[in-house]
């Protein structure tokens, strides 16, 4: 408990009761987790400085102690409002994070933790002071870390949320785009049958064209299928021509 014999030392003459050395004691413990007292209070004053050592009139009220804390992290500041409330032989510990006004409390019996007899002897007012040193990191210090945790998780969900999911409804209906048929023309079948012949040997096509060719189709309305060629015999043994290649006989 480095640093408690001297915190103590510096506050006895202002200490006159067992619920001064309680405080005394739940300010060192603050102390050593990177807090420093600002002053008194609910609200900041013109008197405000960061210090180890409890602030003046830390302890004009016995009946209700209000501290004001700042944490010595330099990546960010955390602000801490403590209140001590006397209630019969009970002191009941408020603790409010600034950033995440998160509360939590502790209750300490003072008969439990500090002798009243021996006030002035440090070596003898604290009782059960390691059962005392857990309570409070327990009751104070671990809740207290755990809602910075939460709020620091909570401001970077928020500040990296995709831009998308604000734009996005789920109840939207998408717009209709019909489908347009890209599909080239279709060309009449006997259009496409002398495409196919001009594949044909040369004295096949003009076998071909003498009796399947009709004469002045090319303005034949598509509908028309007058002198479709569906498949050329050759001859070819087994084998014919068709427009879709050369095909067995059965």
């Amino acid at each position: 408990m480095a640093g408690l014999e001297l915190l103590y030392a510096s506050a006895a003459p202002g200490i006159t009761c067992r619920q001064d050395a309680l405080v005394c004691f739940v300010h060192w413990q603050l102390v050593t987790q990177g807090y420093q007292a600002l002053g008194t209070g609910d609200q900041p004053g013109p008197d405000d400085k960061k210090s180890e050592l409890l602030p003046p009139g830390w302890n004009a009220n016995k009946d209700l102690y209000v501290l004001r804390y700042e944490s010595t992290d330099k990546d960010s500041t955390k602000e801490l409002l403590l209140k001590a409330i006397m209630v019969d032989d009970s002191m009941i510990i408020n603790a409010l994070e600034c950033k995440s006004q998160q509360v939590v409390d502790l209750t300490l019996n003072v008969e439990d933790f500090v002798d009243g007899e021996h006030l002035g002897d440090f070596h003898r007012v604290y009782k059960n002071s390691k059962e005392l040193q857990t309570r409070i990191v327990s009751g104070l210090i671990f809740p207290i870390y755990n809602s910075l945790s939460k709020s620091d998780s909570a401001s970077s969900s928020r500040e990296f949320q995709p831009a998308i999911s604000r734009d996005y409804d789920p109840l939207r209906i998408p717009p209709h785009h019909p489908q347009v048929n890209r599909q080239p023309p279709c060309l009449p079948e006997w259009i496409r049958g002398r495409v196919w012949r001009s594949f044909l040997p040369s004295h096949l096509q003009a076998l071909q064209t003498s009796f399947h060719e009709p004469q002045g189709k090319l303005n034949q309305s598509p509908g028309d299928q007058t002198g479709v060629i569906p498949w050329v015999p050759l001859p070819l043994g087994e084998r014919t021509w068709t427009p879709w290649g050369v095909k067995e006989v059965a």
